[in-house]
């Protein structure tokens, strides 16, 4: 215990002062910040469409077992316009994006393009493999129509598909990879602009 000249408790000295600052933002490792915008969750799309895919195939087989159909045949044929369906989406994307500075392998893809070309080859092969065709289609498109709601949930949470910004209280907030106001944003967070609403 300290004690004073005068043999009175002394006093401890005042506390020095530290310096001071404030900052708001994050801070990010930069290469991690350009692969993962706000929003982005790395490998949803893969991982969604995918899962997608197999939940299709498995929904395919079961009506088709259901049907008496040759299962193994439609499941090749299947097999067989996924894979040509993945070339066509890419196809129809960079058909439909030529405006776009981007690499052949690392463009996006279509939906729409898969659909034209996995259905063409479907038909095609069908025939070829002596499957009745329109029952292989009524068996397939409730698959189809499972993996594409799948899939475009892969879509929304990978950031690489998303609507024009808006302040109504139905949006949601997204992104596009690139900002945080690009994609949709919810209402309750008091956005910067205020983009004509339809409701």
């Amino acid at each position: 215990m300290l004690t004073g000249a005068d043999g009175s408790p002394a006093q401890p000295p005042p506390p020095i002062p530290m310096p001071q600052g404030s900052s708001s933002g994050a801070t990010a490792f930069l290469p991690v910040v350009n692969v993962r915008a706000p929003g982005v969750r790395i490998g949803a799309w893969p991982a969604l469409v995918g899962l997608g895919f197999v939940a299709a195939v498995i929904l395919q087989w079961v009506l088709g077992v259901q049907r008496d159909l040759p299962v193994g045949r439609i499941l090749l044929v299947s097999l067989l316009a996924g894979l040509v369906g993945l070339v066509g989406a890419k196809v129809y994307y960079l058909q439909t994006h030529r405006a776009e500075k981007k690499r052949t392998l690392t463009a996006g893809m279509s939906v729409q393009g898969f659909v034209m070309a996995a259905v063409s080859v479907l038909v095609l092969a069908g025939w070829v493999a002596g499957i009745a065709v329109g029952a292989m289609l009524d068996v397939t498109a409730p698959g189809l129509l499972l993996g594409m709601t799948i899939g475009r949930l892969g879509c929304f949470f990978g950031g690489c598909c998303v609507g024009l910004p808006t302040a109504s209280r139905w949006g949601i907030w997204s992104s596009d990879r690139g900002s945080a106001y690009a994609g949709s944003r919810c209402s309750c967070s008091s956005p910067p602009w205020r983009a004509p609403s339809p409701l």
